[in-house]
């Protein structure tokens, strides 16, 4: 419930500064309020992203860790090893 006070302050500044910027203050505040939360959402889309990209990335080298490693096993010359690393 609306406490007194607020009622009594909101009462003074449509007085004082008329309903309709009462109004066009609080379209701005809820404007505000909206686009606060929705920064918050993809801030939060993108630290999850952020994890998963990490992981993809760690996965990708150590496979191709592993690929490096089957390369160098099956060449058959220096030649041949040394293009395992390009």
């Amino acid at each position: 419930m609306i406490s007194p006070e607020i009622i009594e302050q909101t009462v003074t500044a449509t007085k004082k500064l008329g309903p309709v910027t009462i109004i066009a203050m609080a379209l701005v505040w809820l404007i505000a309020w909206r686009i606060d939360s929705a920064v918050t959402v993809i801030n939060e889309t993108m630290r999850m992203h952020t994890a998963d990209t990490s992981y993809v990335f760690k996965e990708l080298n150590k496979t191709n860790s592993i690929l490096r490693q089957v390369c160098i096993n099956t060449s058959d010359n220096e030649t041949d090893r040394n293009a395992c690393f390009q």
